[in-house]
């Protein structure tokens, strides 16, 4: 009976498993333009099982301000319920609606409703005001981004970012230390970089639950107007995001490996000093009896 039990569990959990609402990919695209704002557009292919709604929580905003929120499904644009969003709506008064709840000093959820099982591709627009902020060391913009939020309920198995410059189309961007600009991504297993003046980020495997997207940027003067400064140098930014990352661990090799060649170059001319100040005179001191023909 015992072992019956077992086989019927596992076919239970089996079967939840195929039945379990599905993210196949999540795809994002930002516009950045001259006056420092964003315009995102996200394509989320998804398989439904169950539930109401769909809702992306936005915190930590500071000086940003996010608007005109709006979802596409089949090129059709869902009702705006506006800042009204009401999340305890049955299934029903919810599909093909869409909305923001406000929490304050908490953030926004962008909200929308999740309408009947089966395969749905949205289709989801915003705009955030003041992404690009000034930097406090007056020689860099940038920010410090979370395109994708962690502790998912179906994580995607497949998220990607591409970065567009809206700012200024007679110059480009490019990264490196000779560039003129910066791209560095935290939270999951990605591939990134810029190519053709256009940044992109590619997962390198199915996200999980704690899985995220942060995309910090760094930019020479000149791109953008931002009117909001950041209180921090980049370089601050930079080292507060880089704790407890991977860029840390590379930091800490890098160190670790300079520490070393100082080391060896130590101990190299310590040697080299050893040999001057005592085996070369000795040396000498020997050729001398030899010379002299004095015993020794």
């Amino acid at each position: 009976m015992k072992r019956l039990a077992l086989i019927i569990a596992s076919f239970c959990l089996f079967g939840a498993a195929l039945s379990a609402t599905t993210i196949r990919s999540v795809d994002t695209e930002v516009y950045l333009h001259k006056n420092a704002s964003a315009v995102v557009y996200q394509r989320w292919d998804v398989t439904i099982t169950g539930g109401t709604e769909w809702y992306i929580p936005i915190g930590n905003l500071g000086e940003r301000y996010i608007d005109r929120f709006s979802v596409y499904e089949n090129d059709e644009k869902y009702a705006d319920d506006g800042r009204n969003w009401d999340s305890d709506r049955s299934l029903a008064a919810k599909m093909h609606r869409s909305g923001i709840v406000d929490k304050g000093s908490k953030g926004i959820e962008l909200c929308w409703g999740q309408g009947k099982t089966g395969d749905h591709v949205y289709e989801i627009l915003y705009v955030i005001h003041n992404l690009v902020t000034a930097m406090a060391d007056g020689e860099n913009d940038g920010f410090l981004w979370q395109f994708l939020n962690d502790e998912w309920s179906a994580p995607p198995e497949r998220a990607s970012l591409k970065i567009f410059n809206m700012a200024d189309s007679t110059k480009t961007w490019v990264a490196g230390e000779e560039g003129n600009m910066g791209v560095w991504v935290f939270g999951g297993e990605y591939d990134y970089g810029v190519e053709d003046g256009v940044v992109w980020v590619e997962s390198t495997e199915p996200l999980v639950y704690k899985s995220s997207m942060i995309v910090m940027l760094r930019f020479d003067k000149g791109w953008f107007n931002p009117s909001v400064t950041d209180s921090r140098t980049f370089l601050e930014m930079r080292d507060k995001a880089f704790e407890g990352s991977d860029y840390h661990d590379v930091e800490d090799d890098d160190f670790e490996e300079k520490l070393g060649r100082i080391l060896w170059w130590i101990i190299k001319w310590a040697f080299i000093g050893l040999i001057c100040l005592i085996i070369f005179p000795a040396l000498l001191y020997v050729l001398w009896m030899r010379v002299t023909g004095n015993r020794y």
